[in-house]
């Protein structure tokens, strides 16, 4: 963030070296030159600082609570429509595909994200022989255990919003390398799961409270 509101004299002073060093390390990464670096670093940061900056023009103006309440819900209903209009429909097929295949369907979800996970297992039992939800009491311990048993007929439902739950990371590379299936449910493609997921869905999940 510092490096992004520096002039190239500030950088170079800041990391010790010359301008026409820091001038070579931004045309080596792509760029014309420290200029359309820094632009780059600054439209990073605008995306990663939006919504703090809308809750504090929030919270600048006063709100009753029935307000706070209509936001809240405006924003859920804003978000189920961006998604709606999102889906991808093959890998919505894909992802069922998947799961009315398996043999074992294992949810894993920590943090703000376990109720969910506890919910969609909830959900897929009237559909599938086995699903067990791995956001229970035993928590990421219990879900580590279970990981023995994975082999290629299984699938892994990882959902992990942010912030980025490790325990949820951590869990999808190890049912990976045992060769289950991961399915990501994730807000986007740089989440930390994505990577790891053989079929994902980004879902929306901006707040302004």
């Amino acid at each position: 963030f510092r490096a992004a509101t520096m002039r190239i004299d500030e950088f170079a002073t800041a990391v010790d070296v010359s301008v026409a060093t820091a001038d070579r390390f931004a045309r080596a990464l792509g760029f014309e030159g420290y200029p359309q670096f820094r632009t780059e670093l600054v439209r990073g940061f605008e995306s990663a600082l939006a919504p703090i900056e809308k809750m504090r023009a929030k919270l600048a103006r006063d709100a009753t609570p029935t307000e706070v309440m209509a936001a809240v819900l405006g924003d859920g209903i804003d978000n189920l429509q961006a998604i709606r209009q999102s889906l991808p429909a093959d890998v919505c097929e894909q992802i069922v595909d998947a799961i009315a295949g398996a043999r074992r369907v294992l949810v894993a979800g920590f943090g703000t994200s376990g109720f969910l996970a506890g919910a969609l297992a909830h959900g897929l039992e009237l559909y599938c022989n086995f699903v067990q939800s791995l956001a229970g009491i035993g928590g990421p311990a219990h879900g580590a255990r279970t990981l023995f048993k994975l082999n290629t007929q299984d699938v892994v439902v990882v959902i992990s919003f942010p912030r980025y739950v490790q325990d949820s990371i951590t869990i999808a590379g190890k049912a990976r390398e045992r060769g289950a299936r991961i399915i990501a449910l994730t807000d986007a493609p740089t989440a930390p799961v994505a990577a790891l997921a053989d079929h994902a869905l980004y879902l929306q999940s901006a707040h302004g409270f």
